[in-house]
């Protein structure tokens, strides 16, 4: 038997001591008990030789405890171990989790026991102890974001800068003001965040709660939030109006020269001027059917139209060839632009020039179409565009949400496609296992990121 275990230990000595009172009991008897273990070559079932003892004090029958195998356990704690291994870091399904142990290690434990080992190892994690590392290695900039999962709500909060750590959760039947103030004042009181920038969406709820719980902090809108408002909420309808305009319309049909009635279902009559007219507008028609069907090329931004997949598909080529041909879609499609290059600002300065010469440049055009003139409210508004680029005072800061939006399609894939897991304590089983796994994973050498001012800002706060 290998050692690797402690096989090598007697687990029916003559004389054992009591585990209740330390009294010093002779064996009674010999059992031998059977484990399935892990291997390579073959199926492997070890046979443990363990003694049964009384004590005379306790008036009580017991056994040695075996260090690699729980009681009443038919497997090694090794071999459990691999199963739980499976499901937190390869994401093994419950379902898949038998043939895949009977594939590389020889056992195969019911699907209904695999469900039960890692519920057990999940259930002793002390995810308190995964929270405090976390928020001990915060950088400055917290990222808050909510999910639904059916009927509850969940806040999360990510660090950006830092592998996108979890900072924590908080979960709750409503995702309001009331519940956000609870979660943010946990994090403050329980684990010591002190934030230099909160980065949310533009959710009504983020409007003042964070100044309630750190009352200087600034917030920073996210751009992405903002370019997907915008553009699905508003400027894709605009961008639909201007489409309208340049419809072909199907010629109407050719009445004959005798002026007798043309039968129910002819397509007129086939003069030479009407048959090049249709001609035309199939050819109209192909054209514009195909712009239609390609829209969103008309808000992609030069940098994504200049990776290999778009110039593989001329998307640049065709997208200027339509602004061309049709004005009104040209003009939008520099609104567009001009709307990115804002954004795209990492100086407030320049960013509140490109503004005012924004606001000019289209307001005109913004008097006949509402959305567009939406938009140039909105810039117009000097509160909202504050809080568009206060990341701007920082070296390394994020302008957007995007580690919290990822945290959230990981929590959604893994409770709801993945594991379908509806209970509370799977749940919060399944996401304590994968914070573990998180820590895990990241390099324990390497010193954590730190929000990092500018010199010009600093200056200026001095």
């Amino acid at each position: 038997m290998s050692t690797a275990i402690g096989h090598n230990t007697d687990f029916a000595p003559p004389v054992h001591p009591c585990p209740t009172c330390g009294t010093e009991c002779k064996r009674h008897s010999v059992y031998v008990r059977r484990l399935k273990d892990i291997a390579l070559d073959g199926p492997v079932v070890l046979e443990i030789p363990v003694g049964n003892y009384r004590c005379h004090v306790c008036r009580k029958f017991f056994r040695p405890e075996l260090p690699f195998a729980a009681k009443n356990k038919q497997y090694t704690a090794r071999a459990i171990r691999k199963a739980t291994v499976a499901v937190q870091q390869d994401k093994t399904t419950y379902t898949a989790l038998p043939n895949r142990l009977n594939r590389d290690f020889a056992i195969r434990p019911a699907k209904s026991t695999g469900w039960l080992w890692f519920q057990e190892f999940a259930g002793r994690i002390d995810v308190e102890d995964y929270l405090r590392w976390a928020c001990s290695r915060f950088s400055g900039q917290l990222s808050v974001d909510s999910v639904s999962d059916g009927g509850i709500q969940m806040w999360f909060a990510t660090d950006p800068l830092n592998r996108h750590l979890i900072l924590g959760y908080y979960r709750d039947q409503h995702a309001n003001a009331e519940t956000l103030t609870k979660f943010l004042t946990i994090l403050k009181d329980e684990y010591g965040l002190e934030p230099k920038l909160f980065t949310c969406d533009d959710a009504n709820v983020f409007d003042n709660t964070p100044q309630k719980v750190w009352p200087d902090v600034p917030v920073q809108l996210c751009h992405f939030h903002v370019i997907k408002n915008l553009n699905y909420h508003y400027l894709r309808h605009s961008l639909t109006e201007r489409m309208k305009r340049y419809k072909p319309v199907k010629p109407p049909k050719e009445p004959r020269p005798d002026g007798k009635p043309l039968p129910k279902h002819s397509r007129g009559y086939a003069s030479a001027e009407f048959v090049q007219k249709v001609l035309d507008w199939k050819q109209a028609q192909e054209v514009w059917g195909e712009m239609h069907k390609k829209r969103r090329l008309f808000f992609k931004t030069e940098k994504n139209l200049r990776k290999p997949e778009s110039i593989k598909r001329n998307e640049a080529e065709l997208l200027k060839g339509w602004c061309e041909r049709y004005p009104a879609l040209g003009v939008f499609r520099q609104f567009i632009l001009d709307f990115y290059d804002l954004l795209s600002c990492k100086d407030s300065a320049s960013a509140d020039l490109l503004r005012k010469a924004f606001l000019a440049r289209w307001e005109e055009e913004a008097k006949t179409d509402k959305h567009m003139a939406h938009a140039l409210k909105l810039f117009g508004d000097d509160k909202w565009f504050g809080r568009l680029f206060p990341f701007t005072a920082f070296e390394n800061a994020h302008r957007t949400t995007n580690s919290t939006e990822r945290a959230n399609r990981w929590f959604r894939k893994r409770q709801k496609t993945h594991y379908r897991n509806r209970k509370e304590n799977t749940i919060r089983n399944m996401l304590h296992a994968d914070l573990i796994y998180r820590r895990e994973r990241t390099p324990s050498n390497k010193p954590p990121n730190r929000l990092a001012e500018k010199r010009g800002s600093e200056q200026r706060s001095a």
